[in-house]
């Protein structure tokens, strides 16, 4: 791989934050963080060892419920186990479970690399969700059928997984399955189609109501208890047929009460396949044509019933056609992504790789004894260097290491060049060589106050790291300082961290060691590192108490939005796009190009004379996902158009303006839908759940806390006449020449690894300050 600077990065916004770096993988990750020990990868992402578990348990299951398969299934479980191994049936049971996991893989990472997939928010939110959600199994049922005393012993004995895993598994699948949700929630669906769809399908929508009485078994394996139910059941269908007895007094003589010995739903229940009734119950509901048409006794293992068919359900029922609904928007979902995921999943590339069988047959033999690996509880020895002493400033007379100013000089180029108005011509560079040369110029181009982009950066990065020092001095004064033990306990997550990250970057970036990692992520080493962690996260924790606990009124809201409107406000525009770049990168001849700009004109006008733009959307724009038919949120720090197209739609006023707009690689007709300010949405938004006044003012109100709070860092800076002195400015050279040229070394020989790969930017801590939230310009 061939040496890339850092601002590629940059340029998309990306910050590498320690702890959340799995969602800055080129593959996309599961949940947690990458073990050492796994049993496969697929296309470079591991194979969860929980999804293996699930699947080995379920060829298990099916496996032992065979008839005559000369098991001895009354031995213990490592017996089962052996035996299994011995008639060679385990290895079938492995590939089966490992090409099932595989399959979901394929799925789930095909689904995860999409755009749409969920949010880091999200994710995190599944999580919780999972955590949740296997306490309340372990309440329920941990104890009383499992007789464990913790989660950690139900997850063990209940799924064969350890706590961690089955976390990681409901996380993994509720993940998945949200993500299929929010796919059907997108999608329209007609009358017409529903109906023939039911059509179609009307065996599993077939739905009726029924009415039942049960007289249940007192002993269900006595004949002559069965035959007595059954006599009896059947008497009072007879004396009913006879005009002799009401339904309704059939129905008060029913066993099926509930608590307090009311009959449960006064007997009524909807039928449908799947409904999840008994057989026999279902069987005779869904077999009825008419209502009323008779009165039978259907026989289960519970007793019988006495059953009557009260009503015949069609589409036009409101259940039903929910039902229906539901089908019909998974079944294409399902097709949409099988038929996607068909087409790559028995590629080179999708095939189990890295394949760990002495781990895999570990997982299966364990799914049978119960038997867990306690977890180590020795310290690990590390080899880091010592830190890097390398003085950059003082400040109060203590030395300021130059770590410290790579961390702020990362920041503040980030910040400023956040503001670069003609990325779209850099990101059109294909050559790398160039875009290293291109993006060079850029940084030395004027940005403001008469300097350059560096030379802003410069000098920003000390007045951050000023502030930053002030908001520590401000922390520990408000006894905020970590105790040692509170140290100890940050210190060895960061430990475990890093080592997580050294397992998954450390091929990527030709990294042997942590120090090696952490001079390319954070630009220090890794004892460097863990100063300033211990510092930005003692200032991170002051600064959002403090923050969450400022008052600000709405006249200190509107005032500050009034003066940042262009910040806050959100811009939806609906856009019909139509590519200038083929599938390879080549842009088309100007025939076509011309075409294009012809045919958006031509939707211009229609529109104007009353067309559909949600139909021309659908109809003629090259984005692939058009389920919000075309509709886009923007705001000035944020928007994934052409700022051409961005800068055209910031200066409208009048909901209903069009234009037709040439972009990068595309030709673009933009209608303006919706301005939602701090007081009101005026027009639509894509998603008014998300985007209304409500949320503007809630970005505002957290800005307007964070100006305060910048504004106390000031004004403690200024109080006690706080300064860094001794600044070695020749070292700030270096480090700025190291930063933009990676080392100082652009060759390409193949024997300098560290030129050969690509740099990452500079690190935040977990809990690290950034520039919107800490000292902000």
């Amino acid at each position: 791989m061939k040496k890339i600077t850092k601002f590629i990065a940059l340029l998309l916004a990306v910050v590498m934050v320690l702890g959340v770096f799995a969602g800055c993988s080129e593959e996309p990750k599961p949940t947690t963080n990458e073990p050492t020990v796994f049993v496969g990868k697929i296309n470079g992402v591991i194979i969860p060892d929980c999804i293996f578990i699930n699947y080995f348990l379920g060829e298990s299951s099916e496996i032992l419920g065979k008839d005559d398969i000369g098991i001895d299934l009354t031995a213990s479980g490592e017996k089962i186990y052996t035996q299994l191994e011995e008639k060679g049936m385990l290895d079938e049971m492995v590939e089966s479970a490992l090409e099932e996991a595989r399959k979901y893989m394929v799925e789930y990472i095909f689904c995860s690399k999409k755009s749409d997939w969920l949010s880091d928010d999200e994710m995190k939110k599944m999580k919780e969700t999972a955590v949740s959600y296997v306490d309340e199994l372990n309440t329920t049922y941990g104890s009383y059928y499992y007789g464990t005393s913790s989660v950690e012993e139900f997850a063990q004995v209940a799924y064969s997984m350890t706590y961690d895993d089955l976390v990681e598994f409901f996380t993994i699948t509720g993940a998945l399955e949200e993500y299929k949700i929010s796919l059907e929630e997108k999608i329209s669906v007609s009358d017409s189609q529903l109906k023939e769809y039911y059509e179609t399908n009307k065996k599993n929508f077939y739905t009726v109501e029924v009415r039942h009485s049960l007289i249940a078994y007192e002993d269900a394996e006595d004949k002559d208890e069965i035959a007595k139910v059954k006599a009896e059941a059947q008497g009072y269908v007879d004396k009913f047929n006879a005009g002799e007895m009401t339904f309704d007094e059939i129905v008060a003589l029913s066993d099926d009460i509930d608590s307090e010995g009311k009959v449960n739903n006064d007997g009524y229940y909807t039928v449908y396949q799947g409904a999840g009734f008994v057989d026999a119950f279902e069987d005779w509901g869904t077999a009825q044509t008419k209502a009323f048409e008779k009165t039978e006794v259907v026989e289960s293992e519970y007793g019988c019933h006495i059953m009557q068919c009260t009503k015949v359900y069609d589409i036009s029922d409101t259940d039903v056609k929910a039902r229906v609904t539901a089908a019909y928007k998974t079944e294409n979902v399902t097709n949409e992504i099988e038929k996607e995921v068909d087409s790559i999943k028995d590629s080179k590339e999708y095939q189990i790789s890295e394949y760990n069988e002495e781990h895999t047959k570990m997982l299966a033999k364990r799914t049978f004894t119960g038997e867990f690996e306690k977890e180590e509880t020795e310290p690990k020895e590390y080899n880091d260097a010592p830190m890097d002493k390398t003085v950059v400033a003082k400040y109060k007379g203590t030395d300021i290491y130059q770590g410290y100013y790579k961390q702020y000089f990362s920041q503040a180029i980030s910040e400023a060049f956040a503001d670069y108005e003609d990325t779209d011509r850099l990101a059109s560079i294909q050559d790398e060589d160039k875009y290293e040369e291109a993006l060079i110029e850029a940084l030395n181009e004027e940005y403001k106050d008469g300097k350059t982009y560096i030379e802003y950066a410069r000098e920003d990065a000390l007045e951050l790291l000023l502030e930053f020092l002030a908001s520590k001095d401000m922390a520990i004064d408000a006894k905020y300082e970590y105790t040692d033990e509170e140290k100890t306990e940050k210190l060895s997550e960061l430990d475990k961290q890093i080592d997580e990250m050294l397992s998954y970057y450390g091929e990527m970036y030709d990294c042997e060691t942590r120090d090696e990692l952490m001079q390319y992520m954070a630009g220090t080493n890794v004892n460097g590192y863990k100063e300033i962690y211990i510092n930005q996260s003692m200032v991170n924790d002051y600064m959002t108490e403090t923050i969450e606990e400022l008052k600000v009124t709405d006249d200190d809201l509107v005032k500050f939005y009034n003066e940042n409107e262009e910040d806050y406000k959100i811009i939806t525009i609906r856009i019909i796009t139509k590519n200038l770049i083929d599938d390879e990168g080549n842009r088309f001849d100007d025939k076509t190009i011309k075409q294009a700009e012809t045919l958006l004109n031509n939707l211009k006008d229609k529109i104007e004379n009353g067309d559909s733009p949600e139909a021309l959307v659908e109809a003629y724009s090259d984005v692939a996902d058009k389920s919000k038919y075309g509709l886009v949120d923007l705001q000035s720090s944020y928007y994934t158009v052409d700022k051409v197209i961005y800068d055209w739609a910031s200066k409208q006023t009048k909901i209903g303006e069009m234009a037709v707009i040439e972009g990068s690689a595309s030709w673009n007709l933009v209608i303006l839908e919706g301005i939602t300010t701090i007081e009101k949405t005026e027009g639509i938004t894509s998603d008014s759940e998300t985007v209304n006044a409500e949320a503007v003012k809630e970005s505002v109100t957290e800005a307007c806390k964070y100006e305060k709070f910048n504004e106390s860092v000031e004004k403690y800076i200024a109080d006690n006449k706080l300064e860094l002195t001794d600044v070695d400015y020749d070292l700030i050279e270096e480090i700025i020449e190291e930063y933009l040229t990676f080392g100082g070394d652009n060759s390409e020989d193949e024997d300098d690894s560290k030129a050969d790969s690509t740099p990452v930017p500079t690190a935040q801590s977990t809990e690290a300050p950034t520039a919107e939230n800490t000292a902000a310009k």
